[in-house]
């Protein structure tokens, strides 16, 4: 019988600390605490997903850009951008310029004429340090004041 591949699901968790992404401010950028998985280096596969609740009406167009930072694996971290380990939201201009230029957006949430005010997501990072930080910034449109979620989740691929 020929070896069969299945993934080895860790529970999904949820970001807990969300204050700053609820009413991101438009042009502003979120920032999640350092999520630690030093538990469990082993995982190969990240998923991260979830909705964001957009304030008010938005236009034709808005879109939020997700961006994520892989921590150095060292003990004591050094972040692109020389972000911080706790949630924040970053408003001035060079500090979301440094984020811009030095870390990649993984995915871009676009919002579309007739669609409702919660925009969905979800997307995979391979080989993921122990360590990692969520960034989401606004363009366009504001986030409401409640109502964004975000989780994820560990997968290990196995030979059985």
């Amino acid at each position: 019988m020929a070896n069969e591949g299945r993934n080895s699901w860790v529970a999904a968790a949820a970001i807990a600390t969300l204050t700053n992404l609820h009413s991101l401010a438009d042009g502003n950028i979120w920032q999640s605490a350092k999520q630690d998985q030093t538990n469990d280096p082993t995982d190969l596969i990240l998923r991260i997903w979830g909705t964001l609740e957009m304030a008010a009406t938005p236009t034709d167009g808005d879109y939020y850009t997700l961006r994520f930072a892989n921590g150095n694996e060292h003990g004591s971290e050094v972040w692109p951008a020389n972000l911080s380990e706790t949630e924040t939201e970053h408003s001035t201009a060079g500090k979301i310029l440094d984020i811009q230029n030095m870390i990649p957006p993984v995915r871009t949430v676009v919002w579309n004429t007739g669609a409702d005010a919660t925009l969905s997501f979800e997307f995979d990072i391979i080989n993921p340090n122990a360590d990692w930080i969520l960034l989401i910034e606004a363009n366009g449109h504001a986030l409401a004041a409640a109502g964004s979620l975000i989780h994820f989740r560990y997968v290990s691929p196995q030979l059985q």
